[in-house]
């Protein structure tokens, strides 16, 4: 997968320059074009069109949306779409906005508490979510912060009758048990989605912990929506039909795929889903480049790979290999047999979500060309946390003071800044 930070030299961006950028990153006929399997860009309709156009004369590469994005827009559905629910998300920005906007109340909370209310647009993801999020948990702190003292003398510093209203509009919905009970309902609705986006944007997590369980989370996320009691009867059809609208956005075969070959799931019988089979199968024949082995290739490959996943379910299932891994001891022990480097050993014992792609390690060699998709496709990111994340290092690296530096040097700095994290990230998990 390919990260692109696309400079338009003056251009107006369109689909067309958007895909000329993607052509200079990855020049056609390069080596680095022929080993791209994937390209992900955010939701914008400029970066979907040229990302088709170039997935269109490359077509091995897939054509994949940021499912962060398509989440997070899932989340803004939620809380601006459906009556009442919006007019409390914005009512809850009032009360963050003024408490942040006046120093003596956000000074007196920070003692108080030792947090502070997050601005809307402190995060890249979920905004709104951890806005609430957050007031929710400093509820009492904050009911107590408008009738102390303090509040008593910023009340009293007003000299225009505006101020004063708007204190005491603050007030009113910071005193309506009715608001804090409609918070705590929009978080009910959209904190499993805020799981989901963590889930995708982790870049260093990439692979079975996400590949290998979207597909699974978004089903319990449907049913959560369908059965869940304290959801209001009025707000399931929308909750539904929003569900549906982004997930037709995000899914990609790559998901299909990790639902399947992700031994965690195989209770569910993924295999019995036609969607998830022909998706997978689509997969296979996007890339039959990196999944041939030895003549066979084409139609013959489809068919092979549809007699391993039967031997798949068999092999997996007579290992029993999802409770095999139940405790960090016996899944310690399991790796040792299989001479599974020490630190990798520990990394996968701290983490469970890493089961898909163990398995693949120690028991794949049996249906080899299912364990070349596997190995492809557990080291997938399903987001563009990595682009992200390297404005975010941008931010960091180059504040205004350093504007005046040349665009090679400012590369360079952000390259060093990169290095030095990834290096100490290194050390911390014992490879060097």
């Amino acid at each position: 997968s390919s990260g692109i930070n696309a400079e338009y030299g003056g251009e107006r961006r369109t689909s067309d320059t958007v895909c000329k950028q993607m052509e200079t990153v990855l020049p056609p006929n390069s080596n680095i074009l022929k080993k791209t399997c994937q390209m992900i860009t955010d939701c914008g309709s400029d970066y979907r069109v040229g990302r088709r156009k170039f997935c269109e004369k490359n077509p091995w590469i897939l054509d994949s949306n940021c499912s962060c994005h398509s989440l997070d827009l899932l989340a803004e559905d939620i809380v601006g779409k459906i009556p009442v629910l919006d007019e409390v998300a914005e009512n809850a920005k009032k009360v963050v906005n003024y408490v942040r906007s006046h120093n003596l109340l956000a000074g007196t909370l920070k003692k108080e508490s030792q947090k502070i209310l997050l601005n809307p647009n402190d995060t890249r993801f979920g905004t709104t979510i951890l806005l609430m999020d957050r007031l929710l948990e400093l509820k009492s702190e904050v009911t107590q912060l408008f009738h102390s003292d303090k509040a008593d003398e910023l009340l009293r510093s007003f000299g225009r009758v505006e101020l004063k209203e708007r204190f005491k509009q603050v007030l009113k919905i910071v005193q309506d048990l009715s608001f804090w009970d409609d918070v705590r309902y929009v978080l009910r609705l959209v904190l499993p989605i805020l799981h989901l986006i963590r889930l995708c944007d982790n870049y260093q997590g990439t692979g079975a912990d996400a590949v290998g369980n979207i597909y699974a989370k978004m089903l319990e996320l449907q049913e959560f929506y369908r059965l869940d009691p304290e959801i209001k009867n009025d707000h399931r059809s929308k909750l539904s039909e929003f569900l549906s609208s982004r997930w037709a956005m995000l899914h990609s075969p790559l998901m299909d795929a990790g639902y399947l070959l992700n031994p965690a799931y195989l209770s569910h019988q993924p295999w019995t889903v036609q969607a998830v089979m022909d998706g997978t199968l689509g997969l296979v024949r996007k890339w039959d480049r990196f999944l041939q082995t030895g003549d066979v290739s084409g139609s013959e490959l489809v068919v092979q790979v549809t007699v391993e996943v039967h031997n798949y379910i068999e092999v997996a299932g007579a290992n029993d290999f999802a409770k095999k891994i139940s405790t960090p001891q016996s899944l310690e022990d399991m790796l040792a047999t299989f001479n599974i480097p020490p630190a990798q050993r520990e990394i996968a014992c701290r983490d469970n979500s890493k089961t898909a792609e163990m398995y693949w390690r120690v028991y794949g060699a049996r249906t080899p060309i299912l364990q070349k998709l596997a190995n492809i496709i557990f080291r997938q990111p399903v987001s563009q946390s990595a682009a992200e994340q390297s404005l975010s290092g941008y931010k960091r690296v180059m504040p205004e003071s350093r504007a005046s530096l040349s665009r090679e040097l400012q590369h360079k700095a952000v390259y060093t800044y990169h290095n030095i994290r990834t290096a100490k990230k290194f050390q911390q998990l014992g490879y060097c």
